[in-house]
């Protein structure tokens, strides 16, 4: 653990501290050094939340996460937990080992996102059966909307101009899916969802 927090802590002072393309530069590694990592499955390392720890094939710790202690707070076991924007877990993934009686919906619509998810899932076998992934975006109804992935990915967005303005790397546009807003599962019907 002290040394990817060292690795971060470089990481991090490179990319504000160097001329602003090298900066990228240094970033857009790392992204595709953790790319490597998980289409190959390679290093696991343990992620410690608000009262979890989780695997994940992500290389760097993960920050204290004041969203994830708020939505604890607000769950409890027997819920059913919609994570819109699922990402590769880091918020699913302790919520479900959190709430060993509760499921969690997991929206996420990028493809290659949605594999490192279920990577992620696969490396924490308690949660297989507590999480079911989507591959679908949440919006007021049915349809669907150009969405662009980016490099970072975080930057991954709606708007192309706002990915070209933080200086991201516009890498695919796909069209992207969409479920209603007002959310069932298993019959029980839920118009707010909590994530």
């Amino acid at each position: 653990m002290v040394r990817q927090i060292w690795i971060w802590d470089v990481a991090v002072w490179l990319r504000w501290h160097l001329p602003f393309n090298l900066g990228n530069r240094v970033s857009r590694a790392y992204h595709r050094l953790n790319h490597m990592n998980y289409s190959r499955e390679g290093i696991t390392t343990t992620k410690s939340t608000v009262g979890e720890t989780f695997k994940s094939y992500d290389l760097l710790p993960h920050e204290p996460d004041f969203t994830l202690k708020y939505i604890q707070s607000k769950c409890s076991d027997g819920n059913v937990i919609y994570d819109v924007g699922a990402n590769v877990g880091d918020h699913a993934i302790p919520l479900a080992k959190s709430f060993s009686d509760s499921l969690v919906v997991a929206f996420e619509p990028d493809p290659v996102t949605r594999g490192k998810l279920l990577s992620n899932i696969d490396a924490n076998p308690e949660t297989k059966t507590r999480i079911d992934v989507r591959e679908e975006g949440v919006g007021s109804s049915h349809g669907g909307s150009k969405f662009y992935r980016a490099v970072p990915p975080v930057l991954s967005s709606f708007d192309r101009q706002q990915i070209q303005q933080r200086n991201g790397k516009l890498l695919k546009r796909f069209l992207l899916k969409f479920a209603q807003s007002t959310l069932s599962y298993q019959g029980r019907v839920f118009p707010n969802p909590i994530l």
